[in-house]
């Protein structure tokens, strides 16, 4: 399962990062939870991350000004404890970059939390940018869009200076900040509802699950 979902099923990479925290000691609850994944899995197995177009000829893409350019959704579930990280890549033909994982730190806020779910996903941009200049040096990228659906993580973003109470954090993630200014992405809102990276951070309803599954698998 393990397998599956870091290459073709990114459906259940939450549901994996939660039941990878008990290998060590897992229980009954555990085992019937790896049982109804592998039923889910075994029921959708004609589910995928498919790299085409779509029947009409149009690329999957939030915004029709995004088909030909690599963009990424970020998102966390701000928690009591440490909160969870999500993001996805979307490339010209689909998804190809997903993570969950678990903070290393605990965050105050839910903003904090999204800050660092930001950065998380930032650097899986970076790494996705020099990977396509390593094939192409004369290719022009443009700023790759994050989209985040935390208004106050958008600002930060933009002015770390622009809310007082994230002094606090840690000066690692800012770059962030220092790459947006220098044009390398940029951090932009998105409606909660439209967040696909909300997948990869915590339970959903039915509706909004199957509806955020068929922005990643086919």
């Amino acid at each position: 399962m393990l397998y599956v979902g870091s290459t073709t099923r990114p459906d259940t990479v939450y549901t994996l990062s939660i039941l990878c925290r008990c290998l060590d000691n897992p229980s009954k609850r555990h085992i019937e939870a790896a049982d109804l994944l592998l039923a889910y899995l075994m029921g959708t197995v004609l589910l995928g991350v498919l790299y085409c177009k779509r029947a009409d000829g149009h690329l999957r893409a939030l915004y029709s000004g995004l088909k030909n350019q690599t963009y990424a959704c970020s998102d966390s579930n701000w928690a009591t404890g440490k909160s969870t990280s999500g993001y996805c890549i979307y490339g010209k033909c689909g998804l190809y970059g997903w993570g969950s994982k678990l903070q290393a730190v605990t965050a105050v806020s839910s903003t904090e939390a999204e800050f660092y779910a930001g950065s998380v996903c930032a650097v899986e941009v970076l790494a996705a940018r020099h990977f396509e200049t390593d094939l192409d040096e004369r290719v022009y990228l443009p700023p790759t869009p994050i989209f985040v659906d935390n208004s106050a993580c958008v600002n930060l973003a933009k002015h770390f200076s622009s809310c007082r109470r994230v002094k606090h954090i840690d000066r690692r993630v800012h770059f962030l900040t220092d790459y947006q200014a220098q044009g390398v992405i940029e951090v932009l809102p998105i409606a909660t509802k439209d967040n696909t990276a909300d997948l990869f951070t915590k339970p959903l309803s039915k509706a909004l699950f199957l509806k955020h599954r068929a922005s990643v698998v086919d």
